[in-house]
């Protein structure tokens, strides 16, 4: 990984190295559909000293975003094939185990190789991943594209998602907030609260530091205007089942039949019910957030 510029990592399209023949037809793990390009991925991390970082609380930390590139290029049929994720560190303890699940499985592109010579530009692609996945996420779909003659500029993520698969709510204090979760793997779907701005009738989610009509999400914000001040508090964290219900932080992929469990049977335990498969498959499993 290197830190470069916008201009040192669209560098990458000059046309150099030299020709030589298509690859071998050996498996991958991609499949074999592919097109008359061979593919070179290239990864950078761009940082936009101009823009203070939102998602952290060091206000030192300056906007980055790593961009992982494929193009059309030139290599010996025999050099090495990129992995599907270049480096599996660089990802945090909430993803890194399913990252790690794919990360060394062979692509059919070339970290770094030359790019195709014949061409003086190809046309480019920006491609973004949705629910706030890193720039490989769609590898697959990046490197076919590259394959038919495209540069495809992959970005990647802050650490939480943009707003998506939520709401907007209107509070009585005239404020709008925007609710939506964020997919953390073994942390469950958490849930972010992100201030809203209407500018010329239009919702501007979060922060808009710069003024430039794009709201970036906040991490910290101070809270919603609803007529007076409450505690902070949170919901349970144990798993001591001494109430007569489930604490917000079990859930059901749906909505459960009461006869599923009991807290009564044996109390301060949870027993849960053995169930048919048919109506198991129809409305889900237990998990802890």
């Amino acid at each position: 990984m290197r830190t470069a510029s916008i201009a040192a990592i669209l560098a990458v399209i000059a046309p150099v190295g030299h020709a030589v023949a298509q690859p071998s037809s050996s498996p991958y793990w991609l499949g074999e559909g592919h097109g008359p390009h061979m593919t070179g991925t290239t990864e950078e991390l761009w940082v936009d000293d101009s823009r203070d970082e939102p998602t952290t609380t060091d206000p030192n930390d300056k906007r980055r975003m790593m961009i992982r590139t494929w193009y059309p290029a030139d290599f010996p049929a025999d050099a090495t094939r990129a992995p599907y994720v270049l480096d599996v560190d660089l990802y945090q303890d909430s993803i890194r185990e399913g990252v790690a699940e794919i990360g060394t499985r062979a692509t059919r592109s070339v970290v770094d190789a030359h790019v195709e010579r014949g061409s003086t530009r190809y046309p480019v692609l920006i491609y973004n991943s949705g629910g706030g996945w890193p720039e490989f996420s769609a590898t697959f779909l990046t490197e076919y594209l590259a394959s038919y003659g495209y540069v495809v500029v992959s970005i990647g993520h802050t650490g939480f998602n943009g707003p998506h698969q939520g709401g907007w709510v209107e509070l009585k204090s005239g404020e709008s907030w925007f609710i939506h979760f964020q997919d953390r793997r073994a942390y469950g779907r958490i849930v972010h609260l992100q201030p809203v701005k209407w500018i010329d009738d239009w919702p501007v989610i979060g922060n808009d530091a710069d003024g430039d009509g794009k709201g970036e999400p906040v991490i910290r914000h101070r809270k919603p205007n609803v007529g007076r001040e409450y505690p902070v508090q949170a919901p349970q964290t144990s798993d001591e089942f001494a109430q007569n219900k489930l604490g917000l932080q079990w859930q059901w992929h749906a909505n459960p039949l009461d006869d599923w469990l009991s807290l009564a049977t044996r109390r301060g335990w949870l027993r849960l019910k053995a169930v048919s498969r048919p109506a198991f498959r129809r409305s889900g499993r237990r998990r802890y957030r």
